[in-house]
């Protein structure tokens, strides 16, 4: 898809230009990973996950972890779960998200913003869960510091594995990149979760790859991206609905459908992604974007039974 004729603003930008810092980290501080590439199975995706002590009393927004897939395009998953006390493995899912990932050569960050925060209480075991549709590269360090490690080798049993470095950064502030923030907040749905709309690509000049997604959406509803050009939109509470907020103004209207499938399906449960390929053109330099998703969520009995997510302000640097 492609988005023409959005207003160009070169005020209010400054406050755009830093990425979150992650709350938590571990093996994050170089670009050394595991050559690793997981198998593709066809009983259903592969699940991952990694034993995580929280230090301290931490509000979990967001993961990323440090991959790529060289043979195709698709979706993974990030999960934080909780500990079953008797086996010491993950025991239930407290919180996730989807995100789309492009066929690459090189390794990089990247992750979701969860549908709601995850209260971590410290000196409390958690686990992080990836999905991953198979032939991606671990997202481990060959010599980092380890983690206790667990797998689903079929069906839904977990069991333990042998320990590695995964490379990750824990978010305890929306997912954004340079150049992106995230605006206002979004509103929970029948499926009892909070949309968020996330970047985990700059939007760059001559970045052909930038795109906007959201995760958390009802699974096969029809959505609305909403795309503004007014950096100053003050959000606007919208009547008929469970306490949603308009977070930017309307300059241009984009329908799609949230996915319905797995990680190796087509589309993913939930999720939603709009392409917005940035030409290497310096008169772009400080192009702005606002952006929101809406879906219809037939399980809502409210007066509008729609759902939004939070809102995104984007300046192409």
């Amino acid at each position: 898809m492609r988005l023409t004729s959005i207003a160009v603003a070169l005020t209010c930008t400054v406050s755009l230009l830093a990425q979150n810092k992650p709350c938590a980290s571990l093996n994050d501080n170089n670009s050394n990973v595991s050559t690793a590439i997981t198998q593709r199975s066809f009983t259903g995706p592969n699940t991952w996950a990694w034993r995580y002590v929280s230090p301290k009393p931490q509000a979990a927004l967001g993961l990323r972890i440090f991959t790529k897939n060289r043979y195709f395009s698709g979706f993974m998953t990030l999960e934080i779960w909780s500990e079953n006390s008797s086996s010491q493995l993950p025991g239930k899912m407290l919180q996730s998200g989807t995100w789309r990932f492009e066929r690459e050569n090189i390794a990089k960050w990247q992750g979701a913003r969860f549908s709601g925060s995850v209260l971590l209480r410290p000196k409390q075991a958690y686990w992080f869960v990836w999905r991953e549709p198979g032939f991606s590269t671990m997202p481990t360090e060959p010599s980092g510091v380890t983690m206790t490690k667990a797998v689903v080798r079929s069906g839904s049993s977990w069991r333990p594995a042998r320990s590695t470095a995964l490379k990750w950064r824990l978010f305890c502030s929306p997912l954004n990149t340079v150049g992106t923030q995230a605006y206002g907040s979004s509103c929970a749905g029948s499926n009892k979760r909070f949309p968020a709309l996330f970047n985990n690509e700059a939007p760059k000049l001559g970045n052909a790859s930038f795109r906007l997604e959201a995760s958390g959406l009802p699974s096969g509803a029809a959505v609305i991206w909403i795309l503004g050009a007014q950096p100053l939109f003050k959000s606007i509470l919208l009547p008929g609905t469970a306490r949603c907020w308009l977070n930017t103004d309307i300059a241009v209207l984009i329908p799609g459908i949230a996915g319905t499938g797995n990680v190796q399906a087509r589309s993913a449960a939930g999720h939603c992604y709009l392409p917005l390929p940035i030409r290497n053109s310096p008169p772009l330099r400080g192009l702005y974007l606002g952006a929101q998703v809406t879906a219809i969520d037939k399980g809502m009995t409210t007066s509008l039974p729609m759902v939004f997510t939070n809102g995104m302000r984007c300046t192409v640097q």
